[in-house]
């Protein structure tokens, strides 16, 4: 059908920006929903940008900055009628329509954009419009139904990794373009770009990476147990790898890195009850990488990817580790990440990082 995304990535001086532009799945009702969030993890695991298909990095772990646009398709759970007359009241009656959001509903639950932020929404539904007019569709009988009641389904969502500074200027639909039952939303961002030399440069000192008792737990990932009811058997266990990719990794030519494959000596049940959780390795040694002076640029981090041990290709669940610390100052430091598997959470990765000269 006509559903689907695009996304353009590019980067500006040391900074990675990437921008996807979708249409989600329509109607109001909960399958439809539950298929919108399921274009999102679709668009979110596999969307062939940057890093996706030679390294299976997905869109959301590699880029500093990720900007998520276009008809998203979310209505808001009120009755027709009620929805008219919100949109008649005044603004601060309106609140109540924006708390009856879908995507703001899905996004808190961690169904769907989960990591994604928005700016606040100040400007009236952008759908369903009367073409050539400023009236919502409500005229006819043939359009009175729910399918055509007044939602934000026209938005810009955004995410960022730590430390990058990003802020909303501003954030409203265009009223004034009124060829299509939507109203077109625009965004405008401030965003702080660090302009330091290459981190290749002559002067930048060689770091080992150092990860400690790295500890995965998976509960759900979607290409292993794909439903939820008590009559799917157990699915067997198995062992898991660790990918690492980050820019700042050894490699000057593509500026990415593949650890050595780390097999588990424990075997890990997804989705066991009591869920058991698998040691990786008690430390893996990455490096060296390069960083100016004792700092990190900030955004900088790698992308941790678990794969299954015995195909390096099926990756299980990935996540981001910031590396905004200060280099050989200090014991390790613990972690706590979410593994997500297309945006939706499904584990969580733990252990300490440590950075120290090569040489140490």
């Amino acid at each position: 059908g006509n559903k689907g995304a695009v996304g353009a990535a590019f980067a500006v001086h040391d900074s990675s920006f990437c921008v996807l532009s979708s249409h989600l799945a329509a109607r109001a009702d909960h399958k439809r929903l539950m298929n919108r969030n399921e274009n999102f993890a679709e668009i979110a695991d596999e969307l062939a940008v940057g890093l996706r298909k030679k390294l299976g990095v997905d869109v959301l772990s590699q880029f500093d900055y990720v900007f998520w646009t276009g008809d998203l398709n979310y209505r808001v759970e009120l009755p027709r009628a009620e929805l008219f007359r919100l949109v008649a009241a005044r603004p601060h009656e309106r609140a109540r329509m924006m708390q009856n959001d879908q995507l703001s509903r899905e996004s808190d639950a961690g169904r769907a954009f989960a990591t994604f932020s928005e700016p606040a929404l100040q400007f009236m539904p952008t759908y369903r419009m009367e073409r050539m007019s400023d009236a919502y569709c409500e005229q006819s009988k043939a359009k009175l139904t729910v399918q055509n009641a007044p939602a934000w389904c026209d938005r810009v969502l955004f995410r960022t990794q730590d430390d990058v500074v990003l802020a909303s200027v501003a954030y409203d639909s265009t009223r004034e373009l009124r060829t299509s039952d939507h109203r077109p939303v625009s965004a405008l961002f401030h965003v702080e770009l660090p302009l330091a030399p290459h981190p290749f440069a002559a002067q930048a000192h060689a770091y080992q990476l150092l990860l400690y008792d790295v500890v995965a737990h998976l509960r759900r990932p979607s290409d292993v147990l794909r439903a939820a009811s008590g009559d799917v058997p157990s699915p067997p266990a198995r062992a898991l790898s660790l990918r690492v990719v980050s820019r700042v990794l050894s490699d000057k030519a593509s500026r990415t890195a593949v650890a050595p494959r780390v097999k588990a000596p424990l075997q890990l049940h997804v989705g066991s009850d009591p869920p058991r959780y698998q040691t990786l390795a008690s430390c893996i040694a990455l490096g060296p990488f390069v960083a100016l002076g004792d700092w990190c640029r900030a955004g900088e981090h790698l992308a941790v990817l678990v794969t299954d041990a015995k195909s390096d290709d099926s990756v299980l669940a990935q996540c981001t580790l910031g590396l905004s610390v200060r280099l050989e100052h200090g014991p390790p430091t613990p972690f706590h990440l979410t593994l997500a598997k297309g945006g939706t959470p499904v584990g969580s990765l733990r252990g300490f990082v440590h950075v120290s000269r090569s040489s140490d």
